[in-house]
């Protein structure tokens, strides 16, 4: 069986597609971490990311340890936000 061999333009595509996924993997992973750390202290919040980011903003009125509560914002501020672009139109740009 003979593989074809992919275009640069492939090539490109699957790197994007690649690079999302792992943004992606990365985020779902960063929220769960902050969700359960979160729960340890008996914050619970709906599974959408609106409920999350809301409840981050908001920290200071949940009576949280104040070394929490730094604790919190030094791992949002490693939040990725997962490329929105269409990756064929990235592609076919270049």
């Amino acid at each position: 069986m003979v593989v074809p061999i992919k275009t640069v333009d492939q090539q490109v595509r699957l790197s994007w597609h690649q690079v999302r996924e792992c943004y992606k993997a990365e985020a779902l992973a960063t929220s769960n971490r902050l969700r359960g750390l979160l729960a340890e202290f008996g914050v619970t919040l709906a599974q959408s990311d609106g409920a999350l980011r809301r409840t981050l903003a908001d920290l200071e009125a949940l009576s949280l340890p104040s070394s929490l509560v730094e604790l919190l914002r030094v791992a949002t501020s490693g939040l990725v936000v997962t490329p929105k672009r269409d990756v064929c139109e990235t592609s076919s740009r270049s």
